[in-house]
């Protein structure tokens, strides 16, 4: 038996080189598109497109090729001289042109059928992506139609193949070396917490593109239905850049903005997410790897959501490792997770040689999450557990509740060394609940340590189920962050460490710790979407990021615990924001799968902002018939619903009415704003007034601006003012509407009331935009290599710039028309801070290609274009560097030695370092002594 052994990958950093190239044996048969030529193999011809194997010649990439329609099917067949049926261990080389992330459907020839299957799914790259496809078991006999021994296509999408080669051999994992340990202080696993990462909705511009948030369509209005979406929360997409995101058939956001989701593998998406994480200062995350389709096949593209999550963490200091999810087991799992976690996680991606992949003592950490739940049988787990041991991993196991009393998978879970076990819909999502299953926890921790075993529970924010198995909506509220602290709570009173947060990007379940949509203005006005504030806090889209981050640091004694959750709602610049919304939802009982037979389409009403909470009188000074409600489709401002306010009033009269709790400290130029609408004169006198913690109002305050009498009735009216520097440092601790004046029957509606950041005082200065550095990749380009531009810039001024404002930056070679560019900054950056910025062009991937060997000079002005604002200095805006095409990289600010030395950039601990003749610089150019 041939044994076909990948090369172990030279690391070198991700800017170096993102995948190992696959060194795939002489074949023995093939069948070339780009060239037209064939070895012992060719292709089924039908030039009817109304038949199955039709397919036609096309043009993709710059490289001829052939195009399998959707639907339809390439069959090939080898000769049986060259391949006998009894040849069982073949590989399969396909080159596909990865138009999209589709599945690609492989049937061959096999022992046990005609069409056995090995389908994968494809890279997005844009170019074009090799896969190896190992088989043991074929029978290549030419039994399919047209008489094929294989077949290639796919329902929704068309597929462009420039080459199928066939060798004979297998993969080895068992023997292949294991890669050097990375045991830093810097990735260790213990006392960190991760939050699982799904990373698989996908999105793009056609229907089939479309994975999880719904299902082979653009998702609309409607859960389960046809059209409709598969998601119970939604994503806060208000700070993505345009260029990557997908029209969506929902209507407008709340706040006039278009509904457009995302694919969340593409690098700029997971970039973006790991920037918000080490904002928050979240450790990092479990990479969630579904065994359905993996081990069957080895792919090799620089695209890769693996290497985007590498390359992503190592620019943020996040630590990440493999969780596999062991739903989509079969009779192979053990086999396919050992060619998966060796070729693909050790080799071809070398994600456990990145230093940030978390380790115990350099132990690589990896998941097994199922274990216990009957996806793989007890022997299966046994077996998987041993070959990761004998990686050199260290393997924890995600179990069902109740795993400690044993059954059939006591021996897998003693094999463990730490365990995980489940908790999502596992008890009730009210406060109690979660206080009370320490008893559980206790119980499993008792078991661990008894047994050597390291104990990790599961901890989560809140969840959404939507239809449980009697066909009930399920929703556990957050309660602005009391149920993740509960947990948190006891977690710490039993000396635990870490925990697992469930999850950072699940919106199916609406356990979501990214940034999420807030309230009605971030979620389509035409369906209903979990948001943070329906249970009636007010959170700002960071505040899981920031509490889960806290709780991590309060576990291992970063910070001090307290019995309240710790940290403010929001920072800003939006404190407080109520439109009274809830929405219509309705779900198609049947598209969910559970009861039997046909189901009537379900409906109801749910909340979507605060709208009422912890709703009281607060005061009521000679007022009779009272009425302060939620209604619809009355007076309003924004969507269907407003507060409808409404009384008699006898002389001196003072009314106050609760709608809120809310926890906000004051800051200078604080702002208040709603809306109004008098349908009385009296109306005119009811307002919106704000409660303290010491139980004083502002209405009560000398000067006080909120007694605001309105100047018209009949008419929709914005009230807004400034808090006073009297307020400062007082928290609000409520919501009122309030009436003082005329005795006599009053009423008024009101809407849209936010409290927010007002203008900051006035700033006499200019900012002031320089380059710090900028570098690119491939750092030693040669003639045809995509190379894109990175740079830092730095507002050196004594202002900040302005926001909402395009800070361009352009990168300028020498001897080429036009630059490519960056445009996708629209923030303030304040006064001496810096951002980084990468060459996006308008669209997503950009670059610039590498000319001819040669020297070139490459320019980056930031602030380009005659400067889109104002600087104090507008001639110091440019840095130079030199490239040498397909020799040596010139680092503009290294020592100058008249030399053209060989210069490399490697990552390490998150960082960027520069090696130039051996000696290590940082991207400023000064040399580092000790690291």
């Amino acid at each position: 038996m041939k044994k076909f052994l990948l090369l172990p990958l030279l690391w070198a950093g991700a800017l170096l080189s993102s995948y190992a190239a696959l060194n795939f044996p002489t074949p023995v048969a093939y069948v070339n598109f780009a060239n037209s030529t064939s070895q012992s193999a060719s292709y089924v011809a039908n030039d009817n497109p109304y038949d199955e194997p039709y397919t036609e010649a096309a043009v993709m990439g710059g490289s001829a090729c052939r195009k399998i329609p959707s639907g339809k099917f390439m069959y090939v067949k080898f000769d049986r001289n060259a391949v006998p049926s009894s040849q069982r261990q073949v590989m399969i080389k396909i080159t596909y042109y990865g138009n999209n992330s589709n599945a690609l459907w492989f049937n061959y020839n096999g022992t046990s059928s005609d069409y056995a299957g090995a389908d994968f799914t494809k890279v997005n790259a844009d170019g074009w992506v090799t896969t190896i496809v190992a088989l043991t078991d074929a029978n290549f006999r030419g039994t399919m139609n047209s008489g094929g021994d294989i077949r290639l296509g796919y329902s929704g999408s068309d597929n462009y193949i420039k080459e199928i080669a066939l060798a004979f051999g297998t993969f080895d994992p068992d023997n292949e070396p294991i890669p050097a340990k990375r045991n830093l202080p810097s990735n260790q696993f213990k006392g960190r917490s991760f939050g699982g990462y799904q990373i698989w909705h996908e999105a793009g511009p056609n229907d089939s593109d479309w994975v999880h948030w719904t299902y082979g369509h653009k998702p609309g209005p409607g859960f389960h239905m046809y059209n409709g979406v598969d998601v119970s929360s939604f994503p806060d997409i208000s700070e993505y850049d345009d260029n990557y995101m997908y029209a969506t058939n929902f209507g407008n956001l709340g706040n006039g903005q278009p509904t457009k989701l995302y694919n969340s593998k593409d690098a700029y998406i997971i970039n973006k997410q790991m920037q918000w994480m080490q904002t928050a200062g979240f450790d990092g995350v479990a990479v969630q790897r579904f065994v359905g389709g993996i081990g069957k096949s080895v792919t090799e593209s620089d695209k890769s959501h693996l290497t985007n999550v590498k390359n992503a963490c190592e620019a943020t200091g996040r630590l990440f490792y493999i969780c596999y999810d062991l739903n989509g087991s079969d009779a192979t799992i053990v086999q396919r997770i050992k060619m998966d976690w060796v070729y693909e996680i050790e080799q071809i991606r070398a994600l456990t040689s990145s230093d940030n992949y978390a380790t115990v003592d350099g132990k690589p950490v990896v998941e097994l999450w199922g274990i216990g739940y009957d996806m793989a049988t007890p022997e299966q787990n046994n077996g998987i557990i041993d070959f990761l041991h004998s990686r050199g991993c260290y393997v924890i196991g995600g179990t069902p509740n109740g795993w400690s009393s044993g059954g059939a998978y006591a021996t897998a879970y003693k094999k463990l060394d730490c365990v995980s076990p489940w908790t999502v819909g596992v008890y009730g999502g009210d406060i109690a609940s979660a206080r009370n299953y320490k008893n559980t926890m206790l119980n499993d921790k008792a078991y661990c340590d008894a047994n050597g075993m390291d104990y990790l529970p599961v901890v989560f924010a809140g969840s959404a189920n939507w239809l449980t198995d009697d066909l009930r909506l399920l929703q556990n509220f957050r309660r602005g962050g009391e149920l993740l602290w509960a947990q948190i709570t006891n977690a710490y009173e039993m000396g635990l460490n870490s925990v697992y947060f469930a999850m950072v990007d699940e919106f199916e379940e609406s356990t979501n710790l990214i940034k999420g949509a807030v309230d009605y203005f971030d979620i389509p006005v035409d369906q209903y979407f979990e948001t943070f504030s329906r249970d009636g806090i007010w959170v700002s889209s960071d505040f899981y990021l920031r509490l889960a981050s806290y709780a991590a640091q309060v576990l291992r004694g970063e910070k001090t615990f307290t019995a309240g959750v710790p940290v403010p709602y929001s920072e800003g610049p939006v404190y407080f924001r109520n439109s009274f919304e809830s929405k219509l939802s309705t779900i198609n009982k049947n598209g969910s799968g559970k009861g039997q037979g046909q189901q009537p389409d379900y409906s109801i009403d749910l909340p979507v902002d605060p709208c009422f909470y912890n709703n009281s009188v607060l005061k009521n000074n000679n007022m009779s018939n009272a009425n302060c409600a939620i209604v619809k489709n009355a007076q309003r401002r924004s969507g269907d619903y407003s507060v409808l306010f409404e009384g008699n009033a006898s002389a001196g009269a003072d009314y106050a009415y609760k709608t809120n709790e809310t926890k906000i400290v004051v800051k200078d130029n604080m702002k208040v704003s709603y809306y109004k609408y008098a349908s009385n004169e009296n109306g005119k006198n009811a307002f919106v007034d704000l409660l303290f913690s010491d139980n004083t109002r502002l209405s009560d305050m000398n000067g006080s601006p909120v007694v605001t009498v309105s100047t018209q009735t009949g008419a929709m009216e914005l009230v807004e003012f400034s808090l006073g520097t009297s307020c400062t440092g007082k928290t609000i601790s409520g919501i009122l509407m309030a009436y003082k004046g005329n005795a006599g029957n009053f009423s008024a509606y009101f809407d849209d009331v936010i409290i927010e950041d007002g203008e900051p005082a006035p700033v006499t200065g200019k900012p002031d935009m320089i380059v710090t550095d900028f570098f690119w990749t491939p750092a030693n380009p040669k003639e045809g290599d995509h190379v894109t531009f990175y740079a830092t810039v730095k507002n050196q001024g004594d202002a900040a710039t302005p926001n909402n404002v395009k800070h361009g930056l352009s990168f300028h070679v020498t001897g080429v028309d036009g630059a490519t560019w960056s445009d996708t900054h629209y923030a303030s950056i304040p006064a001496g801070a810096s951002v980084d910025l990468t060459i996006n062009g308008g669209t997503p991937n950009a670059y610039w290609t590498c000319g001819p060997n040669a020297t070139y000079t490459v320019m980056a002005w930031v602030n380009d274009n005659g400067g889109t604002f104002e600087e104090s200095d507008m001639n110091n805006n440019q840095m130079t560097k030199t490239i040498y095409a397909n020799g040596t990289v010139g680092i503009g600010d290294l020592p100058e030695d008249g030399t053209t030395s060989k210069v490399q950039k490697i990552i390490r601990n998150g960082r960027v370092i520069i090696l130039k003749d051996g000696v290590e610089y940082n991207i400023l150019g000064q040399k580092i002594v000790d690291d």
